[in-house]
């Protein structure tokens, strides 16, 4: 149900079949709404079992056996049979533990633990590991399928404490493409490390063709991102920067003025 916020009237309400959905993959989808001419996009990911993008308990998967399929449906001679199908990225643990893990996370609770559960997106693609509770090591134990639509795309992965009152505190971020290895976690921006380090092996597989043909189209827009909050201080530096470049040019006016009106003769 949608709600105008100012005056707390509905404007109108939408059910949807849940069952219609393919599983652990984000559907876009606009909807007409009901008893109204407005539509609502909504993006619909059903959490469960394997599809295209899927979250996998490693103990129960063959990866050879998962990676020789992907590597018969991209090869070229099989390039006109879906076009926008680009790729498959696997993202996985090292060889050696065989676990998607982190280790030295920020603690956020208040015994020194934090309950860590990990969000990995591509795009409007988005899975997520189970909880680990009471811990800074977590061992997620899960293999991640995405279906890759461009090949440009970086894939971001997020790790957030679970709080008892479903808010999801962050603890780290990094946005990576490539080799095994660990990977230090950093905020928000991507500008400063915090604590904690996060092992991921990513394999690509992709169809060169269809990815050349996909760089010529506009790249997805991501809908999956938080509204930004004001802030006070950020608001308050940039009035003064304005009032900063204003006075400059104020001076530039009056410099300009005496000059004109001919206040000094050497400076004129």
């Amino acid at each position: 149900m949608c709600q105008d916020k100012r005056t707390n009237t509905s404007i109108g309400r939408i059910a949807v079949d849940l069952h219609q959905f393919p599983r652990d993959q984000t559907i876009e989808k606009w909807y007409s709404l009901d008893e109204s001419t407005s539509a609502l996009l909504l993006l619909i990911t059903v959490s469960g079992s394997q599809s295209k993008d899927s979250v996998v308990e490693l103990t129960d998967a063959d990866q050879d056996q998962q990676r020789s399929p992907a590597l018969e449906r991209y090869n070229l001679l099989h390039t006109f049979d879906d076009i926008k199908d680009v790729g498959e990225l696997t993202v996985k643990g090292d060889e050696q533990f065989s676990v998607f893990r982190a280790e030295g996370l920020l603690a956020k609770d208040i015994g020194g633990k934090s309950d860590p559960f990990a969000v990995l997106e591509l795009v409007n693609a988005r899975l997520q590991t189970h909880t680990e509770y009471r811990t800074l090591n977590p061992q997620w134990n899960a293999l991640f399928t995405f279906c890759v639509k461009d090949i440009h795309t970086c894939l971001e992965v997020t790790v957030y404490d679970e709080d008892p009152n479903n808010k999801f505190e962050f603890l780290g971020k990094v946005i990576r493409n490539g080799e095994r290895r660990w990977y230090g976690l950093k905020n928000k921006k991507l500008n400063t490390p915090v604590r904690g380090e996060i092992m991921l092996e990513l394999n690509v597989t992709w169809n060169p063709v269809r990815a050349a043909l996909r760089t010529f189209q506009p790249r997805e827009r991501k809908f999956l991102e938080l509204d930004k909050k004001f802030k006070a201080s950020l608001f308050r530096s940039t009035v003064m920067e304005l009032k900063e470049f204003g006075m400059a040019i104020v001076d530039c006016k009056n410099y300009v003025g005496s000059c004109l009106d001919w206040d000094s003769t050497p400076r004129s």
